[in-house]
């Protein structure tokens, strides 16, 4: 067995019974074998005392060591050994290639598509290695294959556990198939993940490679990238001036579940238009995602525009973005994806229409101009209807939305709270036009606005 130590020192000032308590202080599942020895600290460093093995429990639940007997006035060391792994104190030992802890986990590198791998040695029985890696990309969940394989001349027997941020379990696995070697399949969403790599008891020390990738990859004939932000499509945008630009591709939706992803640079340019029209013949109907440079979600779109085509118009800051063109009820066909800039009216009071879509539903991500924004909205059936504002400025209690009835009757209002929300429930009646205003009593502000029936 393999030993760390953390040494504790204090003085008595009169004889006394000592009780020693040990907590682990990470919740790793495992037991830490421990023992205490007690010796004076005189030129004689001989031990006084030593407890018999016990064992510090997972959870933070205490170890207690009794030491027989008593001790006099003396300065002595309590010198605390435990078991290499986990736990407040102790040491890792020399020689361990990985950390034994999420907290010193060795991060693999996933590339742009999502795969990575790293070689590591159990050297000794009850060593554990701990990996992270990150799970990114657009898509909200990915099935990933993790295995734990034996390297050449190994007789390492692998067991492998998956733990999640909050370091929950949530998957385990010694065996897979016919083999020795340990594999994981589960779906993930965006996020960190931690590997936990021991031996099992019959074969504890050897070479592996951890290894982990997609369980599938994007067919050799799809026209553009699904996921990865860095291979977007680019969409040039050309003009005279920063209100003229635009661009746009083609594309097809291949298959059920295929999506594409393209990039356009914003300049200066301070509200677009994106459309996506499916082509003559196509049976596409088409949605729209659209996300920041950082790949935050801004708003997306179904069927603003003529038919079941996606229309967006929001107001953006320089900067990249990036579209994502999908297939609704695994629709598939050819579309186009067109980006132009709009001249914003120099009548502020001006209204924008917010068209509700099949769903019932609308959003729109802008700007307030002069501390307000106004829509007009056609209610598409009569009933319950969730209106809900988010602030994504600085200043918080200093903006509302209200709605108000075509004889600009008010309705309900509602400021935003401290979650930079603002919701409201209405009854509204078919084929009647309603007002919406978003308004900023401490000047402009970004917001999002989300309207579902």
């Amino acid at each position: 067995m393999v030993w760390s130590a953390i040494t504790a020192i204090f003085g008595n000032r009169k004889p006394r019974r000592v009780r020693l308590k040990m907590t682990q202080q990470e919740a790793f599942g495992e037991r830490l074998e421990s023992r205490v020895v007690m010796s004076a600290n005189t030129l004689n460093t001989a031990a006084l005392q030593s407890t018999p093995s016990f064992d510090v429990e997972p959870n933070n639940t205490p170890g207690t060591a009794d030491i027989a007997g008593s001790f006099g006035t003396e300065s002595y060391s309590a010198n605390v050994y435990g078991s290499t792994g986990s736990g407040s104190g102790f040491q890792r030992n020399s020689g361990d290639d990985h950390g034994n802890n999420r907290q010193s986990a060795t991060e693999i590198r996933l590339g742009l598509s999502n795969t990575g791998s790293m070689n590591g040695t159990i050297e000794r029985a009850r060593d554990l290695d701990y990996f992270k890696f990150y799970v990114g990309g657009l898509s909200r969940t990915q099935t990933m294959k993790i295995d734990v394989s034996q390297r050449a001349g190994s007789t390492l027997d692998p067991m492998m556990r998956l733990f999640n941020a909050a370091g929950q379990e949530i998957a385990s696995n010694d065996d897979a198939g016919n083999s020795l070697n340990s594999q994981i399949i589960k779906t993930l969403a965006r996020g960190w993940y931690y590997i936990e790599v021991k031996g099992h008891a019959s074969s504890p020390a050897g070479l592996y490679t951890v290894s982990v990738r997609p369980t599938s990859t994007v067919p050799a004939i799809d026209d553009h990238e699904n996921t990865v932000f860095a291979r977007a499509t680019a969409i040039p945008l050309t003009g005279s001036n920063v209100n003229s630009v635009s661009g746009s591709r083609s594309g097809v939706i291949e298959r059920a579940g295929d999506q594409d992803l393209f990039r356009f640079d914003n300049l200066g340019t301070k509200r677009f238009t994106i459309d996506v029209t499916s082509s003559s013949g196509s049976q596409l109907d088409t949605y729209i995602d659209i996300y920041d440079e950082r790949g935050r979600r801004v708003t997306g779109d179904d069927d603003g525009g003529a038919g079941t085509n996606s229309r967006l118009t929001l107001t953006i800051g320089s900067g990249r973005y990036f579209i994502r063109v999908s297939g609704v009820s695994s629709t598939t066909g050819a579309y186009t994806v067109s980006v132009r800039g709009v001249t914003e009216s120099s009548n502020e009071g001006a209204r924008e229409r917010l068209t509700l879509g099949r769903n019932n539903s609308a959003e729109d991500f802008d700007q307030t101009r002069n501390g307000r924004k106004e829509y007009v909205m056609r209610a598409t059936q009569s009933g319950s209807y969730r209106i809900e504002l988010t602030n994504l400025g600085t200043t918080l209690r200093s903006s509302l939305v209200e709605i108000r009835d075509s004889n600009n009757r008010l309705i309900a209002t509602r400021t935003v709270d401290f979650t930079n929300k603002a919701i409201l429930r209405v009854n509204l009646t078919a084929d009647l036009d309603y007002r919406i205003n978003v308004i900023g009593a401490s000047g402009n502000f970004n917001f999002r606005l989300n309207v579902a029936g």
